[in-house]
């Protein structure tokens, strides 16, 4: 609350201490070496999933490397690791079971798109496609060139997939990955396009989007949107 810093973590020093120096060397870009893009705290059932991982230690995302991996809560240094399973990936999440749903942005099929959602178990290293599966045709092409996001439902049955560049969100079925509904965020700007005096073609736009979340009742009623 009185945003005091209380402990800083060096990814690029701990990737050196925890001997991965590799992940620091076959990069796309030398100025971007770690872009670590999601941490989240590891709950008791990952921790319990994962020899060696404790509750509380940090899931990371390191884009550049195509790393997914946990670092330990207090010293930093990395403690599990998945590299080269997912390529430029964002929003690694917990399931209720400790394995992970990853936005794999250039991992996936170039066929359906060339990006895919993937459930990957770092006790195991495996790592299986869940949406796009084969003879999927619905919410294709899949891409997300620099970003993406998934929400987890409460029960951990279904995702919220958002994709940066199509302006698209949908939910799937993680067991089976159906796509259940999809929300495009397309909308009238005519009021704007007659205020700056905008001729246009078209008076309807296309909104990029950054995430849609899960909202529980609590959340709910304590926005004060309903009983």
């Amino acid at each position: 609350p009185d945003g005091k810093l209380k402990r800083r973590i060096d990814i690029s020093e701990h990737l050196i201490s925890s001997n991965y120096p590799g992940l620091l060397y076959s990069l796309r870009d030398g100025c971007d070496p770690v872009h670590l893009n999601w941490i989240e705290v590891v709950n008791a059932a990952a921790a319990a999933r994962i020899p060696g991982v404790d509750e509380g230690d940090l899931l990371v995302s390191l884009r550049e490397s195509g790393t997914i991996g946990i670092v330990d809560k207090d010293g930093g240094d990395f403690k599990k690791k998945s590299t080269g399973r997912t390529a430029g990936q964002h929003s690694p999440r917990f399931l209720p079971d400790g394995t992970l749903l990853v936005f794999d942005n250039k991992g996936g099929n170039r066929a359906q798109g060339g990006s895919r959602i993937v459930k990957l178990d770092l006790a195991t290293g495996g790592v299986e496609t869940v949406f796009p599966r084969a003879g999927e045709t619905r919410q294709l092409p899949f891409f997300s060139e620099i970003a993406g996001h998934i929400d987890v439902s409460a029960d951990g049955r279904r995702a919220l997939i958002t994709g940066y560049e199509p302006g698209r969100s949908f939910e799937i079925d993680i067991a089976t990955g159906r796509p259940l509904w999809s929300y495009v965020s397309n909308f009238d700007i005519a009021p704007y396009l007659k205020l700056r005096g905008i001729n246009a073609k078209t008076s309807r736009a296309t909104q990029q989007l950054w995430g849609l979340y899960y909202v529980s009742d609590e959340q709910f009623r304590s926005a004060g949107l309903g009983n």
